[in-house]
C-alpha cells in the first residue's frame, strides 16, 4: 500500500467516526430560513456538543440556541416553525 492510500483510508476512517448535520438558521424576523450549512460532528456528540459548533460557526451564544428537527425540508414550510418541538 503506498503512502497516498494509507493517508486516503486514514482520512475515510476518520469521517466514519463523524456524522454529518445540515443547518438551517431561521431569521424570526423575516421568517426566512438561510441556505443549509453543513457540520460535522463526533458521532457521540450530545445537545451542548451542537450548541457549541453553532456557536462557533455562527457566533451565537450557546445558551441562546435552540433547534428542531425537520425531517423533510422539501415539504415543510415556515407557517409550521412555531408550532414545532424546540429544544
Amino acid at each position: 500500500m503506498s503512502d497516498a492510500e494509507i493517508q486516503s483510508q486514514g482520512a475515510a476512517d476518520a469521517l466514519v467516526k463523524k456524522h454529518i448535520v445540515m443547518v438551517k438558521l431561521w431569521r424570526q424576523d423575516t421568517w426566512e430560513l438561510d441556505p443549509p450549512v453543513e457540520l460535522w460532528l463526533d458521532n457521540n456528540a450530545n445537545l451542548g456538543d451542537f450548541a457549541n459548533a453553532i456557536e462557533a460557526k455562527f457566533q451565537i451564544d450557546a445558551n441562546k440556541v435552540y433547534c428542531t428537527k425537520i425531517n423533510s425540508p422539501w415539504n415543510f414550510h415556515r407557517v409550521e416553525l412555531p408550532y414545532v418541538e424546540w429544544i
